[in-house]
């Protein structure tokens, strides 16, 4: 008996291809089995989205430019005699990036005389950030560096409205800002001692006294 196999369909082995971002590189290779390399890749219908190219070895490379859904045919032909075609058609999305801003939606309050510190955080830029100032002060005493931290140790209460902003590190630079408000306050004194009570002994008084929440010391006085 004499058995005859027919050999592998020659075809194209990729079946979807990425999503890519409208700004960012993009690169996808196309491949094929069952074939005689070297492969000839061409586009047959439709069109790769704005920015994106084909190479002649299945390469597709390039930064969209435009979002949307585009609808391309790929066919591959291989270098045997005769040569052998194949075809697969293909759809790319490519979407919008998301927006570059700052995360951080309020700063905490401070206390005059007590150290602060908080942190500025922003998503969907291309690091480092550079943090600034732009309208307003901050409360003084208090700093912003450019890496988004606010530190150091506020010495006048009150309400300050500052804005800041953020810019990214791609080219074009991306900036976004947000106003916000930092309260600064001062300690209340601690209330006055209750349960006072003196006491005379021979040469000496005892002064007794309920201890008060908030008081780190006392002060004690003899009126005439």
């Amino acid at each position: 008996s004499i058995f005859v196999i027919d050999p592998a369909p020659f075809g194209i082995a990729t079946f979807s291809l990425p999503t890519g971002i409208v700004g960012t590189a993009y690169n996808a290779t196309l491949a094929a089995v069952n074939g005689t390399s070297p492969y000839e890749w061409s586009v047959t219908s439709g069109t790769l989205p704005t920015g994106l190219s084909l190479s002649t070895t299945g390469q597709i490379s390039g930064t969209p430019s435009t979002a949307g859904t585009f609808f391309v045919t790929f066919q591959v032909e291989d270098s045997a005699t005769p040569a052998r075609l194949a075809s697969r058609a293909f759809s790319i999305t490519v979407t919008v990036p998301p927006p570059f801003g700052i995360v951080t939606q309020s700063l905490p309050a401070g206390i005059v005389g007590t150290a602060y510190n908080a942190t500025l955080t922003a998503v969907n830029g291309t690091l480092p950030y550079a943090w600034t100032v732009t309208v307003g002060f901050l409360p003084s005493g208090l700093s912003l560096s450019t890496n988004g931290q606010i530190s150091g140790t506020p010495t006048a209460a009150g309400t300050f409205a500052v804005t800041i902003e953020v810019q990214d590190s791609a080219t074009p630079q991306k900036s976004a800002s947000r106003a916000f408000s930092i309260t600064i306050s001062t300690v209340p004194p601690p209330p006055a001692p209750t349960g006072v009570g003196a006491f005379s002994g021979d040469t000496q008084v005892r002064v007794i006294w309920n201890a008060v929440s908030g008081a780190d010391s006392y002060n004690l006085y003899m009126a005439s």
